[in-house]
């Protein structure tokens, strides 16, 4: 079944075909019998011992030259190789993801472009990597024998099947995070490597900036607010989905709080910091400067990007508005239950009263109740006017 998709465009419509191919297709092992019997790589048939190239006419006809495959491969002791380690070369066979999308592509273009190629074979010139992504992909054994990541299992049995930890590695010597949002950043950092140089020197400047002497008193304060900063990401799903506990919005209300307080160090001590040495010329060296601009506004420019994506005056809203509903001080004495402000809401109010007076035989109910109500309010609230 053959058909065209039109993309809705206002200018001109965009035709984009495609075609459905049976499920065979997609079957790993007739992938697997399709690039290894039916592919023809010419950059891999040109590899003969001596460097000589052998003449265009004998491949592909496919004529015996001496008893020996003209199509085949030939290794440096003049021994053809199998199809599987020549292909093997440049397809990773140990990608089922990878060889079922090279096989159902090698099966259309049999009915295709390569229909009338004697054999059902599909001669190419050289197999090209198009980029995916600006990230490098490495699998787990690699990391795993670079030492990257090492994971350590100790089984205790006083806490039941017992905790994972990261062992050594090189992950565990560049760990210097302070926050668990920072250690996940540094480990996805090192999973997924840049391969673009402008980002890679990016990246290098930003790191570079914090190790001028004149900054270890500006990083020390960025560390302490750096070590307020909790998990929002996972609070905020909670949050979403009404499954928070009551230390949630006070770890929030401090990740605010350290986020302010990080936006003005960068914007206002370290920019300020920054302009004085420039001034002064302690940075003017040669291997300070790239081409006319100096090293250190080159390295500022990362941080400035950091800048523009803080919004200082929507973090300070949602802190006003969490300190406004949230008794904090109360919240963290109680432990577990959200204790809310009186006069957030005069029905929840009226509801305190009420259980307040109850009997101490009803002071179970009481709690629960409580919990409930302040639980309800105060999620509905988030979920109109915040999440």
């Amino acid at each position: 079944v053959q058909n065209n998709v039109s993309t809705q465009n206002t200018s001109s419509p965009v035709k984009i075909p495609y075609q459905l191919l049976k499920s065979k297709s997609f079957d790993l092992k007739h992938c697997k019998h399709i690039i290894l019997h039916k592919l023809r790589v010419m950059s891999l048939i040109k590899r003969t011992r001596g460097g000589q190239q052998t003449h265009a006419h004998d491949l592909l006809g496919g004529i015996s030259v001496g008893g020996i495959d003209a199509a085949a491969p030939v290794l440096l002791d003049g021994r053809p190789s199998s199809n599987y380690h020549s292909i093997a070369s440049i397809v990773n066979f140990d990608s089922t993801c990878l060889l079922r999308a090279l096989g159902s592509l090698l099966c259309f273009l049999q009915g295709t472009v390569f229909r009338l190629e004697e054999g059902n074979t599909i001669t190419i010139n050289s197999i090209n990597y198009a980029r995916s992504s600006q990230y490098m992909r490495i699998d787990k054994d690699t990391l795993h024998a670079l030492h990257i990541f090492s994971t350590e299992h100790h089984p205790v049995i006083a806490k039941g099947s017992g905790k994972d930890k990261e062992g050594f590695s090189l992950f565990t010597l560049l760990d210097r995070t302070k926050s668990k949002m920072g250690r996940e950043c540094l480990r996805e950092w090192m999973m997924k490597p840049l391969l673009e140089p402008t980002l890679i020197r990016g990246r290098q400047n930003g790191v570079a900036l914090f190790l001028h002497p004149f900054c270890r008193e500006i990083s020390d304060s960025l560390s302490n607010h750096l070590s307020k900063v909790g998990a929002v990401d996972k609070i905020i799903q909670k949050m979403q989905k009404c499954h928070s506990v009551p230390m949630d919005f006070i770890v929030l209300s401090r990740t605010l709080v350290a986020a302010a307080a990080i936006y003005g160090t960068l914007n206002g001590e370290l920019r300020n910091r920054i302009m004085y040495e420039y001034r002064q010329g302690m940075l003017h060296d040669d291997h300070s400067v790239y081409g006319e601009t100096p090293a250190i506004w080159q390295e500022f420019a990362v941080i400035e990007q950091i800048i523009d994506n803080i919004h200082v005056s929507v973090l300070q809203d949602l802190h006003d508005r969490i300190v406004s509903i949230v008794d904090q001080e109360a919240t963290i004495e109680a432990k577990e239950s959200v204790v809310i402000h009186y006069g957030f809401h005069e029905e929840l109010d009226n509801a305190k009263e009420i259980f307040d007076n109850l009997d101490g035989k009803y002071d179970s109910i009481h709690c629960l109740s409580c919990d409930y109500l302040s639980v309800h309010y105060l999620m509905s609230f988030f979920s109109r006017n915040i999440v």
